[in-house]
Formats: C-alpha cells, structure tokens, sequence
C-alpha cells in the first residue's frame, strides 16, 4: 500500500522509531542489571536487624550516649557468623567507632577522641 507522505518524511520516521526502539532497549537492559544485582545481594539474616538496637542500649549504658544516628555501617557475613562495623553519634556530638565480630557478644566501642579525624 503506497503512502500518501513525502519519502523523505517516511525516512525520519523510521529513524525516529528506530532511536526510540533503541532508547527502549537501552532502557529495558538497564532495568534487568538493576534488577539482578539487587536480587544477587539478597537480603541479610534477621539478626543483621536485631543488632541496632543493642547498640542503642549498650551506648546509653556504658556511654550515657543516646544514639543520634549511625554511619559507615558495615555488615558482613563471614563463616556463617555476623560482622558489624558501625561510626555511632551520639546526640551531645560525641562519636564513637563500634565492632562485633559475634551475635552475642557485646560491641567492642572505642571513642573518637578528635571527631574531625575522619579516620577514627
């Protein structure tokens, strides 16, 4: 069936088409690595969530720190056993570094003597 359009505007089109078939193939890959690396992580074990909370209670216990935030969370798993690092403010601006290399052992804490030592 002949169309009624200038050839040359029936060749923009098809360009056109074929930029945005490509776009959405682009897209469409994309999408799938996103998608296997977030599904390749997985999810860790319930205990990954269940340590924060220690370590609010341990902070206000041996610290009288109550816990602002935490950051530089690391959480590994290593021989089937949890590893936790984690940089916890406090509210009055003290930092502290904590470690747990045990599900139920304490954290090992150890302050931030110059909170502006990135390295601590």
């Amino acid at each position: 069936m002949p169309s009624d359009r200038h050839p040359a505007m029936v060749e923009a089109d098809s360009k056109k088409e074929g930029a945005v078939g490509m776009a959405l193939r682009l897209i469409g890959r994309k999408t799938a690595v996103v998608l296997f690396l977030a599904s390749s992580l997985g999810a860790l074990p319930a205990s990954a969530q269940e340590w924060q909370p220690e370590l609010t209670d341990q902070m206000l216990r041996e610290y009288d720190c109550e816990v602002a935030f935490l950051s530089q969370v690391a959480e590994r798993m290593v021989n089937g056993d949890l590893i936790v690092l984690a940089k916890v403010h406090c509210i009055d601006k003290r930092t502290f570094d904590a470690y747990r290399d045990s599900a139920f052992g304490p954290f090992e804490i150890h302050p931030c003597e110059n909170p502006n030592n990135r390295v601590c």
